[in-house]
């Protein structure tokens, strides 16, 4: 659905006439579309070689029919995601250089042209440049796609492999204050050459008050590429073997660049005209008014804090943030993905999932689920008695039953119905548009029509 909604975001700046047939549409669609396309074959052709490539190994969220639709939209969601990031890019891209070639003709050069049709259409190009922020926080979405997860035993010394990263363990410390003790394991990142390419410092914190729940510090390093999670599950004091997970999440940072983005198009299209500027600072009652300029002094102050909200974050990389689930090994994949699906139900912590729950209750179920596997029990059935015991509360996943079921079918169905309303329409433009006029005579009457609408769009936008 995110999918189909991005698409109609390249898709609406190229009929904002609000005038155009099938036969303009399909020509102002020709650009982003080849766009799009060009995309996914380059990403068919060398996606995998850089780590993207366009169809993933599903995963099933249920064993059933509806997990294999929904597994499988899964898997081919990264390209056609990418494709359609290009296809809003080349759309909004194709309206700024339309705009741009019309001020061209009358004298004015590139940068000039563009400053100027900007500040004359703020709220228009100030949309543009959002639909811009929401596909670069569209290709960060995608990222999650090509996780990488693994677990490891080291010792101090040894190394572990993951993705283009190899994680070196040098050795544990401990340091402590008044309120608790830190442990903390000291590693580094190399890169293909072995050279170092930084240090992290996951660790556990071991609080006075309450020493039986110790919290898990999660070490992080991020790049413009890829975020690095490192995470200490054990350590054991006289042999100083570490048991470590580590995630590789890629492009995490074009999110959070996407938004600010989004936020200066938004900004840029609420920025008040001078006429409003002079209009607020007209004589009027005394009592707040919600004018155009406080929305400006809003928008700053949330973008000046968000911007150095990040650049807290990036200097912070090294450090660790909190995670109170603590860290559970798990080996097997069946049982990881048995665990992921099942909740804790001990009443005490979140109702985390048993795969990271590390309370008490959580290790005796997960003893008790192993048993019954071991015993040759399928993991539906044991899913299935576990929710009998507890509720359909207990499991992470909504059910595949009965109305539950068709909730999966709402999204599928929207993606239908926006397909079919787009070829609708494409249809009764093109039979608005049908007219018996030779072809070349015909694209230089559009072409000539297209250029004064828009010049005049453009003059109007100068008068007001």
């Amino acid at each position: 659905l995110g999918i189909v909604l991005l698409f109609l975001a390249g898709l609406g700046p190229l009929v904002a006439w609000r005038k155009a047939t099938g036969s303009k549409l399909l020509r102002a669609m020709a650009f982003p579309v080849g766009a799009g396309v060009a995309v996914g074959l380059l990403q068919a052709l060398f996606g995998a070689r850089l780590g993207y490539p366009p169809v993933v190994e599903p995963t099933e969220i249920y064993d059933t029919a509806t997990g294999t639709v929904l597994a499988w939209m899964s898997a081919v969601a990264p390209g056609v995601s990418f494709a359609t990031c290009a296809f809003v890019l080349a759309s909004v891209g194709q309206e700024f250089w339309r705009g741009m070639r019309v001020r061209m003709r009358k004298g004015e050069g590139a940068g000039t042209a563009l400053v100027t049709l900007v500040s004359k259409g703020r709220r228009r190009y100030g949309g543009y440049i959002v639909h811009v922020g929401v596909v670069f926080m569209f290709i960060g979405f995608t990222g999650a796609a090509y996780d990488v997860e693994q677990e490891s035993a080291l010792r101090p010394g040894e190394t572990m492999d993951i993705g283009k990263h190899t994680v070196r363990y040098d050795q544990p410390r401990m340091e402590a204050d008044p309120n608790k003790r830190m442990i903390f394991t000291d590693m580094t990142l190399l890169d293909k050459s072995g050279n170092e390419d930084g240090q992290v410092a996951p660790g556990k914190f071991i609080y006075r008050t309450h020493p039986q729940m110790p919290t898990t510090e999660v070490a992080i390093r991020s790049r413009p590429a890829e975020d690095v999670y490192v995470i200490m599950s054990t350590v054991d004091p006289s042999t100083q073997r570490g048991t470590f997970r580590i995630i590789i999440r890629p492009l995490v940072a074009w999110i959070w660049f996407g938004g600010i983005v989004l936020l200066f198009g938004a900004l840029l299209g609420m920025w008040p005209t001078g006429r409003e500027l002079l209009r607020d600072e007209a004589p009027r009652r005394r009592r707040f008014r919600f004018s155009p300029a406080t929305a400006v002094v809003g928008l700053a102050i949330l973008v000046a804090t968000m911007i150095a909200w990040v650049g807290v974050a990036s200097a912070q990389n090294d450090s660790s943030s909190s995670l109170h689930a603590g860290s559970v090994v798990i080996n097997d994949p069946i049982e990881r993905q048995l665990f992921g699906r099942l909740l804790c139900q001990c009443g005490d912590c979140a109702r985390l999932p048993l795969d990271t729950c590390a309370c008490g209750w959580a290790d005796d179920k997960r003893v008790e689920v192993r048993e019954r596997l071991a015993a040759g029990e399928e993991p539906t059935k044991i899913q299935e008695s576990y929710r009998a015991q507890y509720g359909a509360a207990a499991l992470a996943i909504p059910s595949d039953e009965g109305l539950d079921r068709a909730l999966w079918a709402v999204p599928i169905a929207a993606m239908v119905f926006a397909v079919g309303f787009i070829v609708v329409l494409g249809r009764r433009w093109q039979r608005r548009g049908v007219a018996p006029r030779a072809s070349t005579a015909s694209d230089a009457g559009e072409k000539l029509e297209y250029d004064s609408r828009l010049d005049a769009e453009l003059d109007r936008l100068e008068e007001s």
